[in-house]
């Protein structure tokens, strides 16, 4: 049997015949109307022929090819045509339009005076072209008339033998299969143009044809795969009436976005290898078993070669057509799929290496009264040929076209499995035996039909070769069905892009303006693989393909990943990456791309998404927050506008995954290329810098559809496998998803710069050492403000904490780089902006740096003071103890249950207290709640949303909390709440910042710098004072630990908040301390951060 043959889409041309032939003086041709086509053959090479209207007007003229030959496209529906060539004419031609059929009588009489029989022969259409078709009765099924099904497509479907392997089993079904070659290729007659209007009403011509055969009994269904599959959306949009269903396998939706031209980049690997063949195969005796045919005599095919040379030049029309043309909308089923009416079965894979993961976009374009069945899975381009697939699909044609109760017969179970076997590449034979099919058990057509049509109708099968002991073979580890697809009942989940690669829940509140908003790349493909595996199609379906997918490479893209997910969570549906961009050049180029980042150190391919940023311009009308729809016309292409972020919305393909406890989602930003077995894209040339923005008002995000809770598959606890015993490539169990080692870029991480001193001014910067092995050195950038140069400075691989001198009241921002032997990593983002403010309390003496937020996990740096005790993992119980203290203490209410689960899983799995204090503190509900509580304190009332949203950003971007208390206590509202009087004001906030009244010297001193600099002034004067900041410390100390502090560290601490420190530094420090973990969590108690303030 021959292997199953598959393939894409793309452009090229078809004609028709109703010849009618013509002397003149050079001798005789013919010529014959179509559909909105004219022809003719038989004339002398080069020359001239013209078509006339019936008003005697010529409307086209043109010279024939090598072989006479010459078609007229695009021609207006009429009667009376004429075609004049060399003195001679042929008159009286008739041309008609895509929807003027036959009446039925004329399929009538094609059947009764020219019947089809069994074995190779040919069709005739409307037009007087002539399709080869290779008929195969059924085998075991009684006599007939017997039910038909269809295939049909530009391969060679029709040559003489057994039927496709996609169509063979239907024989032993009961079903008599008819195999049928487009128009204009193997012996089929006319010219070829890719899916052209002529191949669908064509397609409706062979319905009706056969259908009115003497052993049809008039059901016709039609089946296949990729183009067999795909071709069955165009011809069953013209509604043929004998039409009863279709089982189109492996399509694709849109021509042009979904597989030629991906975000508008164009597929230079499959895509134009295919459309390569198609071209060859479009000249006269391309095929070889039609040439064998010509030599023993077979006349209709020789002649049916004469229109081949008038076939479209496929290639040259791919490069000339960059835009989404509206002129081609008849190639995008996306556009017409709402116009079928027969019930449909559809099954497609995510990661299809050949038609991509497109095909589910076309479910909710159906019209709503249609019966649409779909089943989607991961996996490669020959998923559905699984027996554990297949039999849905052959359970449906048993359903509606056969109308009996669906069966496996033995046949197949004798046949197809060593077959099967063959195309996976697999030795387990026994292992492609098919099922019982669906419903078998039902006594009745009807009960059955009942049944099918009783069950929800997308059918989604995870983890498609996950299954333990046959890793790699199509089998799944669970199912799922829904009443739509998209699932109606998803969350459209955002995970917002942070600076040091993270990916949280929430957006950044990092300002716009300074260096640490943004990340950068250099876009350069030349970096990469073109694709991932080889030249073999077939190869690639095998268990354990050998695919070549690369780690990124460093500095050459962006990585952004989530902290381990803490339950299973299941996504279905497509996503949307949407990024404010800023590139050196004026367009570039983007693919996004999915992953999981698993416990095992190993990474997963999930799903990917392309963009050409020039092609950013969306349709409002069909985009929506889960799928930007672009336009892709060449009137919205447009450069990026220099020197400034754009949004940019990049479309991920449909994907469904499921992400395990302890398992992380990365998303990756990179030039295109290097995640596929076989698409390779045309991307730009060069090389350029490319910022993705994360900051407050430029929220880069993706947006993924995630399943509810309740929905999420039953799938086993443990991770499919990426290692296996035996298997030495990446391909090891889920199909088409390989696994590659999870390899961070080298890039320093939690960049930190603090002021330290005022005498002399200095800021001291700590970072978080890269992954992997130590570097050799550090290079530390300091990036001054107000227009000064940047100056580096070399530190040993073994330092992570710096002092670096500075001028007073100049903002300062530093990177950092590991240095290797080899070469330099990519360096950090920037720090947050520090300034050493003049007039400011000195540090005294050289700190302990105690463990805060931005240190690196269960660690700590000392100098000349006692170190303090670095922080371990805690045993469980103490996970809980210490997760619900937290959210007593700062956020002041208990945990709901999913988040405790949360962060209890993350110390479960080697997080530390300083780790989660760190992570804790960037939760936008501790800003927004010390923010209430200084409302609450110094205002006596609750923060505007506006306010609310200032004071966040302003603390979120490493704004002190210690100035937003200022700004209130000096504020308008509180000057004119003391009546605006000095005396007044100044005794109101010695007892809100010190708790007592001043004496008449303090009320004197302070009255002055109201009078002098303003309420806010001497607000801050008092509040920084070392009375308050003391006092503050001790506050926290008595609310956290229930004790006074020392000395030592009361001193330090009261210090380092004087001179640009933070109080809810201080209380993230106290909280990651073993002293307060072993606490045991209050029901209720202080108000910590009122104690602290107040």
């Amino acid at each position: 049997m021959r292997r199953l043959l598959v393939a894409l889409c793309l452009f090229v041309a078809t004609v028709p015949a109703l010849e009618v032939d013509a002397a003149g003086a050079a001798g005789s041709f013919s010529a014959g109307g179509s559909v909105n086509q004219v022809y003719a053959t038989g004339l002398t090479p080069g020359s001239s022929v013209e078509l006339l209207s019936p008003s005697d007007v010529v409307v086209a003229a043109g010279v024939t090819d090598s072989a006479g030959a010459h078609l007229f496209r695009d021609v207006v529906a009429g009667d009376g045509y004429e075609v004049r060539s060399e003195g001679g004419s042929v008159e009286g031609l008739v041309v008609t339009d895509p929807s003027d059929h036959p009446d039925d009588s004329w399929y009538q009489a094609q059947a009764a005076t020219d019947p089809l029989s069994s074995g190779y022969g040919y069709l005739t259409t409307r037009d007087g072209t002539e399709l080869s078709v290779n008929v195969t009765f059924p085998i075991a099924a009684g006599p007939g008339p017997w039910p038909v099904v269809v295939n049909y497509s530009g391969y060679s479907p029709s040559q003489p033998g057994l039927p496709p392997a996609e169509a063979l089993f239907y024989i032993a079904q009961g079903y008599v299969v008819v195999a049928v070659n487009m128009r204009g290729t193997g012996c089929s007659g006319g010219a070829f143009e890719f899916m052209e209007t002529l191949q669908s009403t064509d397609g409706y011509d062979v319905i009706e044809t056969v259908a009115h055969q003497p052993w049809s009994n008039g059901d016709v269904g039609m089946v296949g795969i990729s183009y067999s599959g795909y071709s069955q959306l165009y011809v069953a949009a013209t509604q043929p009436p004998h039409l009863d269903a279709i089982a189109p396998l492996s399509p694709y939706s849109d021509t042009y976005s979904a597989i030629l031209y991906p975000g508008g980049i164009l597929n230079d690997g499959f895509a134009l290898e295919w459309a390569t063949d198609r071209e060859n195969g479009a000249r006269p005796r391309a095929a070889g078993w039609a040439r064998d045919l010509i030599a023993a005599g077979d006349t209709v095919c020789e002649r049916n070669q004469d229109l081949r040379l008038q076939s479209k030049p496929l290639l040259q029309r791919i490069y000339d057509t960059p835009f989404s043309e509206s002129v081609f909308d008849y190639l995008n089923t996306e556009t017409f799929v709402d116009q079928i009416e027969v019930p449909t079965y559809l099954a497609s894979q995510w990661q299809d290496e050949q038609t991509g993961g497109s095909a589910a976009n076309l479910i909710p374009l159906f019209d709503p009264d249609t019966q649409v069945f779909a089943s989607f899975t991961n996996g490669t381009h020959l998923e559905p040929m699984a027996p554990s697939e297949a039999v849905h699909a052959m359970a449906f044609i048993d359903i509606y076209v056969g109308k009996k109760v669906p069966s496996i017969s033995e046949f197949v179970n004798l046949v197809a499995p060593a077959e099967l076997a063959k195309l996976y590449g697999s030795t387990d034979v026994a292992a492609f035996t098919f099922p019982d099919a669906p419903f078998s058990d039902q006594p009745d057509w009807a009960s059955a039909k009942a049944a099918w049509e009783a069950q929800p109708r997308v059918r989604l099968k995870w983890e498609n070769g996950g299954v333990p002991g046959e890793e790699g073979m199509p089998t799944g580890r669970a199912v799922t069905r829904h009443d739509a697809w998209p699932p109606p009942d998803l969350e459209n989940e955002s995970l917002f892009l942070h600076p040091d690669g993270e990916l949280w829940d929430f957006p950044s509140t990092i300002p716009d303006g300074v260096a640490r908003a943004t990340s950068s790349y250099t876009y350069d493909p030349t970096t990469k693989r073109s694709k991932t595996f080889g030249d073999d199609r077939d190869a690639a379906w095998h268990l354990h393909p050998d695919y070549k997918w690369d780690p990124l490479s460093e500095g050459n893209s962006l990585s952004f990943v989530t902290a381990p997910y803490a339950e299973p969570v299941a996504y279905a549906g497509q996503g949307s990456v949407d990024l404010w961009v800023r590139s050196s050049a004026a367009d570039t180029d983007f693919e996004v791309t999915l992953t999981e980042v698993r416990p095992d150190g190993q990474e997963m391919y999930i799903q990917s998404g392309w963009l050409r940023a020039s092609h950013r311009e969306l349709d409002p009308t069909r985009s929506t927050e889960l799928v930007p729809f672009h336009t892709h016309q060449s009137e919205d292409a447009e450069p990026l506008p220099a020197g400034d972020f754009t949004p940019v919305r990049i479309e991920l393909f449909p994907f469904a995954h499921v992400l395990r406890p302890g398992s992380r989602l990365r998303l990756n930003v990179e030039a295109p290329g290097g995640n596929q077995p076989f698409w390779m894209f045309d991307a730009l040339d060069g090389t350029a810098t490319n910022e993705v923005a994360h900051s407050t008002s430029r929220r880069s995000r993706v947006v993924l559809p995630r399943l509810p809770d309740a929905r999420t598959p039953a799938v086993p606890a443990t991770l499919p496998a990426c290692s296996l015993d035996g298997v030495t490539t990446q391909a090891v169990s889920l199909r088409n998803q390989p696994c590659r080692p999870y390899l961070p870029a080298r890039i320093v991480t939690d960049v930190v710069a603090t002021a330290s001193s005022v005498d002399p001014p200095s800021v001291s910067v700590t970072w978080t050492p890269p992954p992997g092995a130590a570097p050799t050195a550090y290079r530390v950038e300091t990036l001054p403000g107000s227009g000064g140069s940047p100056t580096t400075v070399e530190v040993a691989g073994d330092i992570t904490q710096l002092p670096v001198d500075v001028s007073l009241d100049v903002p300062y921002e530093f990177r950092v780089t590991a240095l290797y032997d080899d070469h330099g990593a990519p360096a950090s983002v920037a720090s947050m902006p520090v300034v050493v403010r003049s007039g400011t309390t000195p540090t005294t003496g050289p700190p302990v740096i105690h463990p805060t937020p931005t240190s690196p996990p269960g660690s700590t740096t000392t100098t000349t003071a006692p170190p303090t005790t670095p922080a371990t993992p805690e045993p469980d119980d103490g996970h809980q103890r210490f997760v619900r203290l937290l959210f007593r203490d700062v956020l002041g209410r208990t945990p709901d249950a999913a988040g405790e689960r949360w962060w209890i899983a993350l110390m479960d799995d080697g997080a530390t207290r300083s780790d989660v204090a760190a992570r804790f503190r960037r939760v936008p509900e501790v800003d927004q709640r010390v923010v209430r509580t200084l409302y609450d304190l110094y205002l006596d009332r609750e923060p505007s949303a506006d306010e609310l949203l200032l004071w966040t950003g302003f603390i979120g971007s490493g704004g002190r909390v210690e100035e937003v208390a200022s700004q209130l206590l000096g504020s308008p509202e509180r000057w004119a709440g003391a009546g605006g009087d000095a005396a007044r004001f100044v005794e109101d906030l010695f007892g809100s910042v010190l708790g007592r009244a001043p004496d008449l010297t303090e009320a004197t001193a302070l009255q002055s710098v109201v009078a002098a600099d303003g309420p806010t002034e001497a607000a801050r004067a008092l509040l920084h004072s070392t009375e308050s900041t003391g006092r503050r410390v001790d506050q926290l100390y008595l609310a956290l630990l229930h004790r006074e502090p020392d000395v030592a560290g009361r001193a330090w601490w009261a210090n380092r908040i004087a001179a640009g420190g933070n109080l809810v530094d201080l209380l993230f420090s106290i909280a990651a301390t073993p002293e307060y973990a072993a606490q045991t969590p209050r029901a209720s108690g202080p108000d910590v951060l009122a104690t602290a303030f107040g």
